[in-house]
């Protein structure tokens, strides 16, 4: 339930396990953040922050382009 990176997962070490391992040659980063169902614009704004977040982890900590 958090962006990539901010979890108890290893991303680092996972991803090195990925890349030095699998002959993958594409990867999908996926979230599942608990957003309220109750209002749609702060969820919305909570899953838009969550991307953003992941995606900034992704590029410049994983090296993902």
């Amino acid at each position: 339930g958090t962006p990539v990176g901010e979890g108890d997962m290893d991303m680092v070490g996972a991803y090195e396990i990925i890349k030095t391992k699998s002959s993958l040659k594409r990867i999908n980063i996926e979230t599942d953040i608990n957003i309220p169902l109750e209002d749609k614009e702060t969820g919305l704004n909570m899953e838009v922050d969550a991307i953003k977040r992941s995606a900034i982890f992704c590029r410049e900590v994983l090296g993902i382009n």
